[in-house]
């Protein structure tokens, strides 16, 4: 591991057993021509030096276990297009920042804070996938904001938000009619609880923005019979 990352590796995949006691070595951070990083049932910690990953284009973290740190962990890419955090645990000690250039967020059952308040969100104009399936509730200030960001994103192609998510886009009054419809969407995939008025008429206003929505995916976990 130490020689591929002193001689020019570019895209690393990193696959371990599932028992998740492998502890990255630090120096895999400190490689500068990296650009495809993806991890899987590793332990990991940032060395205290660490600067950001200037290269990485692609960051797939999956069944990680991030080691507490007395602050965040700020990872720096700012060349990222596609960013992936898949069944991590310890992800409250982890602060991406990344810039606008990103087209794929995936964010899955993990405990990611994602900062909705973030100047990226406002931003987002080149975004083609958006997964958003988080295990905590986002706090309800941040509505409007993730409102911004699905509907100011008019690449968006295919987008999934879990029960947290429609949960605060419903919070309050569900508006008859949703900003902007977006055209190049395709895939919708929700999670809906049938039993609150408030996300089935949400749900029927998001399918009526998308114009050229070829498949639809509806989850209810409440739904009983």
């Amino acid at each position: 591991m130490l020689y591929v990352t002193r001689n020019g590796v570019k895209k690393l995949k990193l696959n371990m057993t599932k028992d998740g006691t492998y502890k990255l070595p630090s120096y895999i951070f400190n490689c500068p021509t990296l650009t495809h990083l993806k991890l899987f049932n590793c332990n990991f910690k940032l060395p205290n030096s660490f600067l950001g990953l200037q290269t990485l284009t692609v960051l797939q973290l999956e069944k990680l276990t991030f080691v507490p740190a007395i602050e965040f962990y700020t990872i720096n890419v700012p060349l990222l297009v596609k960013l992936t955090i898949d069944l991590c645990d310890g992800t409250q000690y982890l602060n991406i920042v990344f810039s606008s250039e990103l087209k794929s967020l995936v964010v899955h059952e993990s405990h990611y804070n994602l900062d909705l308040s973030n100047n990226f969100f406002k931003k987002c104009k080149k975004m083609s996938d958006l997964y958003l399936v988080i295990d905590n509730p986002i706090p309800a200030d941040n509505r409007l904001t993730l409102e911004k960001l699905l509907f100011s994103s008019p690449t968006l192609e295919t987008l999934c938000l879990g029960k947290f998510e429609l949960e605060l886009l419903t919070a309050g009054v569900v508006p008859k009619r949703l900003p902007c419809t977006l055209n190049c969407l395709w895939h919708l995939d929700l999670d809906v609880n049938f039993n609150k008025l408030g996300q089935t008429s949400y749900t029927l206003e998001l399918i009526k923005s998308f114009p050229n929505l070829r498949e639809l995916e509806i989850w209810d976990e409440h739904l009983s019979g």
